[in-house]
């Protein structure tokens, strides 16, 4: 969840580190957040390149980015136009 293109990832390795934040902006917004946020950090070559957040609970549901804020916000995108421009650009890299 960053608005930072992935082509340059493509074929590097990426590490994720987890951990579970008690006090997240998202626990302002989300009843589900009442236990904590699970924040996970992704990092290529030793460098932050991004990350998201869920809710520290048994939930089904979207992503949300480091700091609580939704696709839509994040992107200013509907998931499905985000969906559909994700295909247009990438689907024809992994054919």
């Amino acid at each position: 969840m960053q608005t930072v293109e992935p082509d340059k990832y493509f074929v590097k390795e990426i590490v994720v580190y987890g951990y579970t934040v008690k006090k997240h902006p998202m626990q302002k917004e989300d009843r589900n957040a009442k236990d904590g946020v699970n924040v996970y950090v992704m990092l290529c070559e030793g460098n932050i390149i991004g990350g998201y957040s869920y809710p520290n609970a048994d939930v089904v549901g979207a992503f949300s980015s480091l700091d609580g804020k939704t696709l839509e916000e994040v992107t200013g995108l509907s998931y499905k136009e985000w969906q559909d421009n994700w295909k247009i650009k990438y689907l024809a890299t992994f054919l």
